[in-house]
């Protein structure tokens, strides 16, 4: 990495240091670097660091700074050490804001643990398919937390960490990829609830449902119409399907403001169709 000079701010653990180089805001991580130094020290020797994240956005800077003068630093730190292991293992940039939402979502779910309050992940399975690189990375961090402060966080954290990772590698806010996980299992719900079968989470069919359905709100939502030549055939040999699938369709326009075009529409009557002919046979 070259021969460059650290000007330390705080150390967070023996891996994890806050410190600027060149007036900018850095996170350095490596074995050991941390070790014996305090704030005013200067790192010299670069050898041991294996990751730094600079901290460009002024406004990001700020809230890194207050949150870590609110969350205990061994929490920053250990979750710092994750972060650096997500961008390595997914070999994916991620938005610095993760530096901010993933200490302080840790922060919080520490203080519901020790408060004995439990939030479920009703949206557990649906995360854990739709974003696989995701969940596994995040089952790593949970991994990490709970071993590195001797926790013992429930299995749904994975869940909402997964969440904090897929908004960070696709540069949105936690609330807009959450929202369409939600927007997604609603509309399980609504389709379990109208042909009043509980759907096989396991099964191929509802698998490609599911993998369909994140695609679809992608595309409606970027105004991308995909062409169904197949339309008109569907809509006469499975009328009552179609129907169903058109009432799905207005559910999700009324309450996300989200509209399927025709051809979608189409597509979904297929898959819950496979649905239904996979419980006959």
């Amino acid at each position: 990495m070259g021969r460059k000079m650290y000007k330390v701010l705080r150390p967070f653990n023996h891996n994890v240091v806050l410190c600027t180089k060149d007036n900018k805001e850095c996170i350095l991580i490596g074995k050991g670097i941390g070790f014996g130094i305090k704030s005013g020290d200067s790192i010299i020797n670069v050898n041991n660091i294996e990751k730094e994240f600079f901290l460009v956005d002024n406004y990001n800077r700020e809230k890194f700074q207050n949150l870590s003068n609110i969350v205990d630093e061994n929490i920053i730190g250990i979750t710092e050490e994750a972060i650096a292991s997500i961008s390595k293992k997914l070999h994916k940039e991620l938005n610095e804001k993760i530096h901010i939402t993933l200490p302080d979502h840790i922060g919080f779910a520490l203080k519901r643990l020790e408060s004995g309050i439990e939030i479920k992940n009703v949206l557990l399975h649906e995360i854990k398919f739709l974003y696989k690189g995701e969940f596994e990375a995040a089952q790593e961090v949970w991994e990490t937390i709970n071993n590195g402060l001797n926790v013992n966080l429930p299995e749904d954290e994975i869940g909402f960490i997964a969440m904090h990772i897929h908004a960070s590698i696709n540069n949105q806010d936690v609330s807009k990829s959450s929202i369409d996980t939600s927007i997604i299992s609603d509309m399980i719900t609504f389709i379990e609830e109208n042909i009043n079968i509980d759907l096989n989470k396991e099964s191929l069919e509802y698998c490609r449902m599911l993998t369909h359905l994140r695609f679809a709100l992608e595309r409606s939502r970027n105004k991308i119409n995909i062409k169904n030549i197949l339309i008109e055939s569907i809509k006469e040999n499975y009328k009552e399907t179609y129907d169903l699938a058109s009432k799905l369709a207005d559910m999700v326009y009324k309450d996300y403001n989200v509209k399927f075009p025709e051809g979608e529409i189409g597509y979904l009557t297929i898959h819950i169709q496979n649905i239904l002919s996979s419980k006959n046979t």
